[in-house]
């Protein structure tokens, strides 16, 4: 017999403002391409600028989904020959800044413009190289700076969704153009992507909320993922955390090995992300989600295709085959979902916040 918390998921959520920034995701993404896809304009020149410089480190900063955004640019720019860092801003603020190479070009990422850690770093650059992300042409950060990337996705009024992936989008773009001025082959990726997204929506949500009816409210979440995935995985417990007010943490799988697994027994929950292919990284997850499994773990699976390990796992959710870094885009979609449906058993709204507002104005301890 289904348990009452199975029932009180049964029933598709209704279209609050939260999952319908989910279910613009195609479009916001298809926006981005359509604005940054081709050659020239604001990248062309910053990337004449770094090479002229000698193609200096590249440092990647923001707080939160803009942070872990930056993350998945930083972590395929290294992969693909330019050294570059994804670095929280209060780090930079705190003890980095001095330290860094003046001669490093700096990508400052706020979807607001106006987070309180970015607004006194301007404050600082002393004529550094700088690029701003951000959604609105006005903000503080856009008229701080000669060069802006305007995303123009309309806003997340609460937790990051379209704009986080709008966000990454942007940034892979801007990475394509670094590493060979050709951004052609992303831009057609992420238009795949959004089109892969909207064909997917629907079995998402179905799955997700017959997933959140059996697995009912956790109490402890870790997400994993390894390399780019790493990214996917802390921007998921954030979710996790903002919108469905759930403890979680995340975290990359090998890391989780050393120490963390201790907590792992028939009540913790680990959401896996398992790349696409047959490489060395999905090797890696899947033999780690196996092993989680096999310590009476609660195990949710998220990678293209049916699971294919010895060991099943607690649900697999299935997406479309892409290669990463654009598979960061894809598989945090369900997550959105799970998040939605996870919030609706404690009670909640996703999105509404209970103990603070967005942080943009003010540090911690400080009134908003």
């Amino acid at each position: 017999m289904p348990s009452a918390a199975f029932e009180d998921a049964a029933q598709l959520l209704p279209r609050t403002r939260y999952l319908q920034d989910v279910c613009a995701q195609p479009d916001a993404l298809r926006g981005v391409v359509s604005a940054y896809g081709s050659g020239g304009g604001v990248f062309a020149a910053w990337r004449r600028d770094w090479v002229a410089a000698g193609k200096p480190l590249l440092v990647l900063t923001g707080m939160g989904a803009s942070l872990f955004a930056a993350q998945v640019a930083a972590t395929h720019l290294t992969q693909s020959g330019v050294f570059a860092l994804a670095v929280p801003t209060s780090t930079l603020l705190s003890d980095l800044w001095p330290g860094l190479p003046e001669n490093a070009f700096t990508v400052i990422v706020s979807q607001s413009g106006e987070s309180v850690e970015v607004k006194e770093l301007l404050g600082r650059l002393y004529r550094r190289p700088v690029l701003a992300v951000t959604n609105f042409q006005d903000s503080t950060l856009a008229t701080a700076v000669d060069r802006a990337a305007l995303m123009r996705v309309a806003p997340d009024l609460s937790v990051a969704v379209k704009t986080y992936t709008g966000t990454i989008a942007l940034l892979l773009l801007l990475a394509a153009e670094l590493v060979s001025g050709d951004r052609r082959p992303i831009a057609e990726e992420l238009s795949r992507a959004a089109s892969l997204i909207e064909e997917w929506l629907p079995r998402w949500e179905a799955q997700v909320k017959e997933i959140a009816g059996h697995l009912g409210r956790p109490h402890f979440t870790n997400l994993l993922g390894n390399g780019v995935g790493e990214a996917t995985a802390v921007e998921a417990a954030l979710l996790f955390k903002e919108g469905a007010k759930l403890a979680s943490e995340g975290m990359a799988g090998a890391q989780f090995r050393h120490g963390s697994v201790e907590v792992v027994d028939h009540d913790h929950v680990t959401v896996y992300f398992i790349p696409g292919g047959d490489g060395a990284e999905r090797q890696l997850a899947v033999s780690g989600a196996q092993e989680l499994v096999g310590l009476g773990g609660r195990v949710i699976t998220i990678g293209p295709g049916e699971w294919s390990g010895e060991a099943r796992p607690f649900a697999h959710i299935a997406v479309p085959p892409m290669a990463y870094p654009a598979g960061t885009i894809t598989e945090i979609v369900p997550v959105q979902f799970l998040a939605a449906y996870l919030a609706r058993l404690g009670g909640f709204e996703t999105g509404a916040f209970r103990n603070t507002g967005p942080v943009i104005t003010a540090r911690p301890g400080e009134a908003q």
